[in-house]
């Protein structure tokens, strides 16, 4: 009976023993939630910036490829917070691009990423609008970036974008408006069917990665689309109004290549096998090309838009020896 009582005790006390050992290890591994805040806090005064709410600079290094993640505080990105640093400048091909997903709740700022190292941006579901010049200047310095649009946003503002070098844009199913020079400058390879208008240079070179209008577009701004190559432009039938010079043919010298093809269902717009476009009933000509000496205007056309006649003689230089037949009985405008 000793001898039971006496393995009793020491199996109690081993049991007791490797309790004690499972608490000092979770008092190890555990740390109290006032440390833990404040390794937070120590950490993100390492990488960010704050005050009152907005984010000043991004401290990080662009050296080491991470995923950025914005402190809860974070209710504004100011303006140029994420620019490199001038050592940064100086190394910008060895640079690691970093990803960044910004909440729908956040404000971008103007110039908040003017400058700024590779990124790979998302922008949350739930946000409306592109901010007026968020992105403007982001990639100058030759940093690749990619900027991802939530499909909740309808409308990309004013020079959102604009000359943003070395930056590729994917847009979301939503978009409706892209206003002035709002992707002006960046690689924007399809858009989506949704979208309803384009503002004044509101694409400019980016369309040159385009091959297809959206089916549902309605309106064209003046110079919105900017074509450093021959190629003609698709309307649809849901087309409703076209600038005058809405497109603008940069460095084409072969008028086959150039105009549009208007949609036969189309209300408003025709087009002919030239790919010049006319009003629906013919009355007015908006747009026409021609290499050579000699121009007729169309039975039926009583007035012509005439800053959209693309009279050439060499393909380069506008012809001041076209002879235009028919301008008598045309009113120009």
């Amino acid at each position: 009976m000793k001898k039971i009582n006496t393995l009793f005790v020491i199996l109690f006390a081993a049991m007791a023993f490797c309790g004690c050992g499972n608490s000092l290890q979770e008092a190890q591994v555990k740390k109290p939630d006032s440390i833990q805040q404040k390794e937070q806090k120590n950490k993100t005064s390492e990488l960010f910036e704050v005050k009152d709410g907005v984010l000043i600079r991004y401290k990080g290094s662009y050296q080491t490829e991470r995923k950025i993640i914005l402190p809860e505080s974070v209710k504004v990105i100011g303006k140029k917070a994420f620019s490199l640093s001038e050592k940064e400048k100086c190394m910008i091909y060895k640079l690691k691009t970093s990803t960044l997903e910004i909440p729908s709740d956040v404000k971008i700022n103007e110039y908040a990423f003017s400058g700024a190292g590779p990124l790979k941006v998302t922008l949350a579901e739930g946000r409306k609008m592109v901010e007026k010049s968020a992105f403007c200047g982001m990639g100058k310095y030759g940093s690749d970036s990619e900027v991802i649009l939530a499909n909740s946003i309808e409308v990309i503002d004013e020079y959102a974008f604009y000359k943003g070098e070395c930056v590729k844009v994917k847009l979301g199913s939503g978009l409706q408006q892209v206003k002035k020079y709002g992707l002006n400058g960046v690689i924007v390879r399809s858009l989506p069917d949704n979208l309803k208008q384009l503002d004044e240079e509101s694409l400019g070179d980016s369309y040159k990665y385009v091959h297809n209008m959206p089916e549902h577009l309605e309106r064209l701004g003046t110079h919105c689309i900017r074509i450093n190559k021959e190629g003609r432009v698709q309307i649809s039938a849901s087309v409703k109004y076209i600038a005058k010079n809405a497109v603008v043919w940069e460095n084409s010298g072969n008028g086959d290549e150039m105009g549009f093809d208007v949609a036969e269902a189309n209300p408003n717009y025709k087009s002919d096998e030239n790919g010049w476009l006319y009003s629906k009933d013919g009355k007015i000509m908006y747009f026409a090309y021609l290499i050579g000496d000699e121009f007729v205007i169309p039975d039926g056309v009583e007035k012509v838009y005439k800053d959209g006649l693309y009279l050439y003689e060499d393909g380069l230089a506008k012809g001041t020896g076209t002879v235009i037949v028919g301008e008598d009985r045309v009113k120009f405008f």
